[in-house]
């Protein structure tokens, strides 16, 4: 009987002690998951403050990046004004000009002036749309933070500027023709050419920098061959940029007088190229 009852208390003592060790270890898997929960919240909301800040911001560029772009705009058009001043002064097809020979360029170059006169300002419209079309399949994998939304809050924001810098430019150009008008003066106030050509190429820069940023972006999460999408809608930009500032000097040398030119140039660099390079300067940051 002793025996017995002695059994039963080990038995006892052995299953409690099992629950206790049971329960110790669901307790310490529990406290484990709690633990990876957190970390993961934690992960999570530090993701979500990254893609924040990532999606307001450009990768770091060297400051040069920067400043080139309206000088190289700035010397193409000088080039161009310094050398119809040597040449005479007169724009061609102007009264008193013995030269009314179209000048002989580059065939990309015709091809390009024939495109900018037919659609020179829908030029940045159409790398936007093209670049918001690549990053909208892939929005969630490649872009942090992205929520499916149509268009990120950076993109928005260039949006915005590539309206109102239209707008700016076509205000300009009705005040000019209306001031000239009024004034009757026999020659334009401005190049309208010139001044079209620096609000296209701030624009292409603006698009230059986020199809790079967009690139960059890619290079550690697996955005493998769909990255290089962006590195193609940056290589459009800097193509457009250099073709416009070559189609400026072609302007400037043979189609506008001097005066007309810089005002032109004085005022895109001022409204347009100065601004667009300020506003991203201030975006500029370190990538993480």
């Amino acid at each position: 009987m002793s025996t017995r009852l002695r059994s039963g208390k080990v038995a006892s003592e052995l299953t409690e002690r099992d629950r206790q060790v049971s329960k110790k270890r669901l307790n310490s898997r529990e406290r484990r998951r709690a633990s990876q929960n957190l970390s993961r919240g934690l992960t999570k909301s530090n993701l979500d403050q990254t893609s924040q800040n990532r999606d307001m911001s450009f990768y770091s560029v060297p400051m040069a990046i920067y400043l080139i772009p309206p000088i190289f705009a700035s010397i193409f058009v000088i080039s161009g004004v310094t050398s119809m001043v040597f040449s005479g002064g007169l724009p061609l097809k102007t009264a008193g000009n013995p030269s009314t020979e179209r000048p002989k360029l580059p065939s990309i170059l015709v091809a390009f002036n024939h495109l900018f006169k037919a659609a020179g300002p829908l030029l940045p419209f159409a790398l936007f749309v093209l670049r918001v079309l690549f990053l909208l399949p892939i929005q969630r994998t490649l872009v942090r933070g992205g929520s499916g939304s149509f268009l990120r809050d950076i993109d928005r924001t260039l949006l915005s500027i590539l309206v109102c810098v239209t707008a700016v430019r076509v205000v300009i150009f009705l005040f000019c023709k209306r001031l000239r008008r009024q004034l009757q003066l026999e020659n334009e106030i401005m190049s309208d050419h010139v001044l079209l050509g620096l609000s296209v190429t701030c624009l292409s820069r603006l698009e230059l920098h986020a199809g790079l940023d967009l690139f960059a972006a890619g290079s550690g999460r697996g955005g493998g061959v769909v990255r290089w999408l962006y590195a193609v809608v940056a290589a459009m930009a800097a193509a457009v940029i250099v073709l416009v500032n070559c189609n400026n000097y072609v302007t400037a040398r043979y189609f506008h007088f001097g005066l007309e030119s810089m005002v032109g140039l004085l005022l895109g660099l001022a409204l347009f190229e100065c601004p667009v390079s300020l506003w991203l300067l201030a975006r500029r940051r370190t990538p993480a």
